[in-house]
């Protein structure tokens, strides 16, 4: 049965990064772009829930992205 972790992503408009959060298991990181968080996510967070190397961890990530913007409204 494979583990389930979700992971929180959120677009970081001062930093001009996307940033990844899943605490539960000590995931925090961040990348320029959303595919290159993507990549980054698995490789974390196998070596942060694996403890034996020998028998690697199957696992279910979920990322639930979030991104807000404010657009000016049409003028009249």
């Amino acid at each position: 049965m494979a583990k389930r972790i979700v992971v929180e992503v959120e677009w970081d408009a001062d930093a001009s990064a996307w940033i990844a959060a899943a605490p539960e298991i000590g995931l925090f990181t961040e990348a320029e772009t959303l595919d290159g968080l993507r990549q980054k996510i698995p490789l974390i967070a196998s070596d942060l829930v694996n403890d034996e190397p020998s028998r690697p961890v199957d696992l279910e990530i979920e990322l639930q992205v979030r991104f807000d913007e404010t657009v000016p409204a049409a003028a009249a």
